[in-house]
Order: C-alpha cells, then structure tokens, then sequence
C-alpha cells in the first residue's frame, strides 16, 4: 500500500524491513525519530508460488531437492533488490534480524524442526540484507529482542490509518535506528 504517492521528500529516506518465511513487511520512512514520516509501506513477497515459502521443511519434509534452498535465496534476493529499487532514494536500510547458530551440514538442519524455522528465517533476512549492501546502501541490523516502539511510531496509525501492526511498527523503528547509525 503506498501511504504517499506523489510526495516532495526532503531530508533523509530510510527503509525498514520485517521478514517472515516468503514474504517482508517494507515501511519508507523519513524525518526523525521523535516525528517520523511514512512515505510508503507494503508487502514485498520474496518468493513467488513456484517455490516454497519454506524451503528448508520442503526438503525435509516434501522431498524436494537441496538445490531449492539456493533458488529461494535467489528469489528472495532479486525480490529484495526489486523492492528496494522502487524505492526512489534511500539513504539506509533497517532490517530486523537476529544472529541464528546455524549448523553447516544441511543434514543436521533437516534433522530439527527449530533448526529448519530457524535456517528459513536467516534466509530471508541474509536476502535482504545483501541486496541492500549489493545496492551499496548502509545496513543497519536490529535485534529483535532490542526493539522498543517509541510512541511516535505507535502514534502514526491515527495519521497513515489501518494496517499498522507489529510488522509495520518493527521495521520503521528499524528505519530510524538506521537513521541514528549513520
């Protein structure tokens, strides 16, 4: 959903992201953190339904090929990029994420359960990220358990309306962190 469509920005434009298995939450934001701006906030699917959202439990559990492991990585990075291009300048890029201790072996991963969501969500993440580095953009990573909702952010639904969830609010507070990083 674009938020505003044709808007004269000044100042800083930061983007944030919220992933979930296929798909992120994308929120444009600028002004500051005591007095955020949303420019625009969407869904970006990462993957289309030729491949799996979850590809780890695909292997695991459908049978399908380690190989779409690296085609859902490819796909969530070119989805990534795209979203990020449509963009029209963006100075940073938050991206909630968390470190997962991810083991190398493929084999001990689709072995457990917790390993496979775990394995998904570093994927999504990484795929973000990486597009934004590859777009030569600064990167600013927040933990999960770090973030505190200010109540400026909380405030926006009564000007930008509904939807303004736990996703959205996430990844503008993840924006303005990268804002205060640069």
């Amino acid at each position: 959903m674009t938020v505003v469509a044709l808007r004269f920005v000044t100042g800083r434009v930061a983007v944030g992201f919220r992933c979930h298995s296929g798909w992120a939450a994308l929120v444009v934001v600028s002004g500051s953190p005591s007095s955020p701006v949303v420019l625009d906030r969407r869904r970006v699917e990462l993957v289309d339904q030729s491949l799996p959202r979850q590809p780890y439990h695909a292997v695991a559990e459908r049978g399908l090929p380690g190989s779409v492991i690296d085609a859902v990585a490819r796909a969530a990075h070119a989805a990534a990029a795209s979203a990020l291009q449509s963009v029209a300048r963006a100075d940073a890029v938050g991206v909630v994420a968390t470190e997962r201790r991810i083991p190398s072996s493929l084999d001990q991963v689709l072995a457990s359960h917790a390993l496979l969501h775990a394995a998904e969500g570093q994927l999504f993440e990484r795929a973000v990220i990486e597009a934004a580095d590859d777009a030569g953009l600064f990167v600013h990573v927040v933990e999960p358990q770090s973030i505190k909702v200010s109540a400026a952010v909380e405030g926006l639904r009564r000007s930008i309306g509904a939807p303004w969830q736990k996703d959205h609010k996430w990844a503008t507070t993840a924006a303005l962190a990268a804002f205060a990083s640069t």
